[in-house]
């Protein structure tokens, strides 16, 4: 049982804070001008993360005549872009950038400096202990057709107070989540849902899901046109394409305002300018009055309001006005942390979290062990997988058999495994057959690369291996060979390799590629997938809880094929070791092992073989009466031709 420690919980957002309170620096490497917007690309420096998502709001700041300042207003992480808006002077074409974040987590402190907050956490801890029997009768699914069997259990998840919904990576947790909550909605007509998740893209999804089954039900006629109005999207930050056919969804408020606020937050003036500072701060407020009025108006319009966690905390008085809601869902939950999920699950009479605990933990930058106790944690620390109000989905239709084999065995026990449906269906194994890599094609290839990494590199700001970044280019242009670049992913867990790697391809002219690091590439999937793990032999890999995630989200991104890249040396976790060790790969030899093998030099044909200049290639055929073996670059399609008594003659045969 957790109990809540006040105390614990401020100085862990505090520790928090006090990092997120340092400028980021960043080195402008390209800029253009798109209208009133700015489109540039940055490398950090300094030891400055990545550019991500949470760098939207933030204010950017560069040295000039004068000094030059703008708002964040969309970051691509694939491509270290950003977009800015409101730029007080034109940008440098290159040079220095400073970003100032924004401090999301200020709202959440607030809130727990309200003893409130904290009494209210316990109470609701306390109230499951209390109660370990269900309250209320199941939902109705019988009316859902092609719903697989566990999917059909989430519906009886909300006859617990609290409740958890096991995704594991291709189950359709967000499709199942939508059809729980339309049913929610329509079995119980006055009921009222809180929807929550930790980024305006998985809010988005969420939400969608929803919609898309309410549309069923409408069609079907089991809603009515009423229900087109039950749902709204509560913040500014959507992604609009996704609404392109749901502007029902949304009722966003005025965009003056939210422009005019962007503009006074970048012209905040010296505290020491006493008058200045007040007038500015007074008319910040009264935009933001003007906002939250709009905020309440739209949360008590509707039946199910969706927001990030986030925005619930920024906008707590509005929102908790309308509470309880009979039900709070938290999408993603797994990567909400402890502070975030016990302030606002109270808003719920009933709350559902929703996500995979062997999937990437909520993000923490401060190391205090407060930090990692209550941000780097999340609410499954409560969940009872044997116990009914745990519902796992258990049978997935993104990952060919064998990659559902590695996977399921390394992190799930053994329970994930390739839906029924899938199987029987002809165009599901044909998307999935994996490119020619191997002899005969296979889903997962183990490919051997060197040894040395360097921990950190000063040019590319953090830890790189040469080797495979080289090997990952080879691999690249062979599997483009047979598949597209948008059905590609390159991942590893640093930005600096991703950088590395982003260079050798551009050495061979390969464009175009998704090169992501593994935090970035949750919830995507591709057909192939290459994995670079780069330090798969240090402590890190082998013995932390954290790796095992990372590793899981990397490997089950793929479809129809992983690779990969591991020297002699690496041994990742231990459990992922021992099912990789029984799983159908392709160790390439070099010639000169098969020259010492029965049956030289016909033992070669179709094999993988690695040549003694490090590039491998694919055995086609002879010449000569087998006395040159003929063998075909996978980089670059070149023809190698080998001779058989050399190779005898360094076997020594």
């Amino acid at each position: 049982m957790i109990n809540i420690d006040q105390h614990r919980i401020l100085h862990a957002l505090d520790s928090e804070l006090e990092v997120q309170d340092r400028a980021l620096h960043y080195r402008i490497t390209r800029c253009e001008q798109q209208g009133r917007l700015w489109a540039l690309n940055v490398d950090p420096v300094a030891g400055s993360p990545p550019v991500s998502e949470r760098l939207e709001g933030a204010v950017a700041w560069w040295p000039g005549s004068p000094n030059g300042q703008a708002e964040v207003v969309v970051v691509h992480p694939e491509e270290d872009r950003l977009v800015l808006r409101f730029a007080s002077q034109p940008l440098p074409s290159s040079g220095k950038l400073h970003i100032y974040p924004v401090k999301f987590l200020e709202s959440l402190r607030e809130l727990w400096e309200n003893d409130a907050t904290a009494r209210n956490a316990q109470r609701w801890l306390n109230s499951f202990t209390a109660s370990d029997r269900p309250h209320a009768t199941p939902l109705d699914s019988s009316s859902w057709s092609g719903l697989r069997q566990g999917q059909r259990r989430a519906f009886e998840l909300t006859r617990w107070q609290r409740a958890f919904l096991w995704g594991p990576p291709g189950t359709g947790k967000t499709y199942t989540l939508g059809r729980v909550a339309a049913q929610y909605l329509m079995q119980h007509p006055r009921s009222r849902i809180l929807l929550l998740s930790t980024t305006n893209p998985a809010v988005d999804e969420a939400l969608a899901a929803v919609d898309d089954a309410l549309s069923v039900a409408r069609e079907a006629g089991r809603a009515n046109e009423h229900s087109l109005d039950w749902c709204v999207r509560i913040g500014s930050r959507f992604i609009a394409s996704k609404y392109a056919k749901r502007r029902h969804l949304l009722a966003d408020p005025d965009e003056n305002d939210v422009m005019a606020l962007v503009q006074l937050e970048a012209q905040r003036p010296e505290k020491s300018d006493t008058a200045a500072y007040v007038a500015w701060f007074e008319a910040c407020e009264r935009i933001r009055a003007r906002l939250r009025r709009r905020t309440t108006e739209l949360v008590e319009a509707s039946r199910l309001a969706a927001m990030t966690t986030t925005l619930a905390a920024f906008q707590f008085d509005q929102v908790s006005s309308f509470a309880p809601f009979d039900l709070i869902v938290f999408d993603e939950a797994s990567q909400v942390g402890l502070a975030s999920a016990f302030a606002l699950a109270p808003l719920g009479k009933q709350s559902v979290f929703a996500g995979d605990p062997r999937q990437l933990s909520p993000i923490v930058q401060s190391t205090k062990p407060a930090a990692l106790e209550w941000l780097g944690r999340s609410s499954f620390e409560l969940m009872d997988s044997q116990h009914a109000s745990t519902c796992m989905l258990d049978e997935q239709s993104r990952m060919a058999p064998d990659i559902c084999k590695v996977v399921s065995g390394a992190f799930y026990k053994g329970a994930l495994r390739v839906a029924e449906d899938a199987l029987r269906d002809p165009s599901w194994r044909k998307a999935r057959q994996p490119p020619p890599l191997t002899n005969p094609p296979r889903e997962v290839v183990l490919q051997p690369v060197g040894t040395e990494a360097h921990p950190f590199s000063p040019r590319y700001n953090g830890p790189i291996r040469m080797e495979s970044a080289v090997a990952a280019a080879v691999l690249v242009r062979a599997v483009l060979r047979t598949i597209s670049v948008g059905d590609l992913l390159v991942v590893t867990p640093f930005h600096s390799q991703r950088a590395m790697i982003r260079e050798q391809l551009a050495r061979i002219d390969v464009r175009g590629v998704t090169i992501s690091t593994v935090h970035r590439a949750q919830g995507s999937e591709r057909h192939t997938v290459i994995f670079d793990p780069v330090q798969a032999n240090s402590d890190f890999f082998r013995r932390t809880l954290d790796a095992n995630r990372l590793v899981n989200v990397a490997l089950s991104r793929a479809k129809a094929c992983v690779v990969l890249l591991l020297s002699a040396e690496d041994r990742l976790c231990g459990a992922i070791a021992d099912v990789l060790k029984h799983a159908m790969v392709e160790q390439p030899r070099s010639a000169q092992e098969y020259a010492q093998m029965d049956g030289f030099p016909k033992n070669m044909l179709g094999q993988l073989v690695m040549l003694a200049n490090g590039v491998l290639v694919r055995i086609t055929g002879f010449e000569s009466r087998e006395q040159v073996i003929l063998g075909r670059s996978l980089s670059d399609d070149s023809v190698h031709r080998l001779s058989t008594k050399t190779l005898r003659d360094l076997a020594g045969r």
